[in-house]
């Protein structure tokens, strides 16, 4: 039994001394000159050097792509040799569609590799980001708190200068004429108080506002948060298809080999 390959040189033997030696009726099968070669036992009885046999072409998508020789009588070779041939074609056909497979499986993992890395740095830059700004709008609710006590003690403070601009006017008015100045100054107090309520009211309004849309803001990191956290294990996930896609094509590759 001789294996060729598509420069007619012998690949595999029985005798395996002939391997690598240029078999020359491959060589004519495989250049179109002839569709097999038959040694009848009469042929092989009058040339020494040649047994008798059969050497069929292995065709694979109509092209010839190695040769099958068996030796023997011809009725038995003859039809053994051509059922190899096609045996062997099958399987080139199917071998060469598994490396077709690998080949596309590793690109599509390398490409899946290169997306996956890209979108690991993408969320951890927005891990990041999301870090310093939950940790900004923390010290903004503080800051703003902070702020509301403040306008709480001005009101405080306002509405004390408005009782006692009150008690005041009272007490010019009791004393008469030796009053009036000190009226003066009620009154005036008493503006003021209402200009600093007022103002303290309207501050108080936009920090409410305000601690609104940082309580929105807050809701839309710990959502972004969320969002990075499944992505990262969507990513996970992939990485391990990923994993399993190329072990089941090695494994298809192995179980492929002759």
């Amino acid at each position: 039994m001789i294996v060729c390959d598509e420069r007619a040189t012998i690949v595999r033997a029985v005798d395996r001394s002939r391997i690598g030696v240029e078999h020359g009726g491959a060589k004519r099968i495989l250049a179109g000159e002839v569709d097999e070669i038959v040694v009848t036992d009469a042929e092989a009885a009058a040339d020494p050097r040649m047994k008798p046999g059969c050497s069929s072409p292995i065709v694979v998508d109509g092209k010839r792509v190695g040769t099958f020789g068996l030796t023997g009588t011809v009725d038995v070779s003859r039809p053994v040799t051509r059922i190899a041939s096609a045996v062997l074609a099958s399987w080139i056909k199917e071998r060469r569609q598994q490396l077709a497979l690998g080949a596309a499986a590793d690109q599509v993992v390398m490409a899946v590799k290169s997306v996956s890395a890209r979108a690991e740095a993408a969320a951890a830059e927005a891990t990041q980001v999301t870090a310093l700004m939950e940790s900004a709008s923390k010290d903004a609710s503080s800051k703003v708190e902070r702020t509301d006590a403040v306008v709480r003690t001005v009101q405080e403070i306002a509405q004390k200068s408005r009782i006692l601009s009150i008690n005041g006017s009272v007490e010019a008015a009791r004393a008469g004429e030796q009053g009036r100045g000190f009226a003066v100054v009620a009154r005036e107090m008493l503006d003021l108080a209402e200009d600093a309520r007022r103002a303290a009211t309207e501050i108080q309004g936009t920090l409410g506002e305000v601690q609104r849309a940082i309580a929105q803001l807050q809701g839309a990191i710990e959502r972004s948060s969320a969002l990075a956290s499944d992505q990262g294990a969507a990513l996970a996930e992939v990485r391990q298809v990923m994993t399993s896609l190329q072990q089941a094509v090695v494994s298809l590759q192995g179980a492929g080999a002759p």
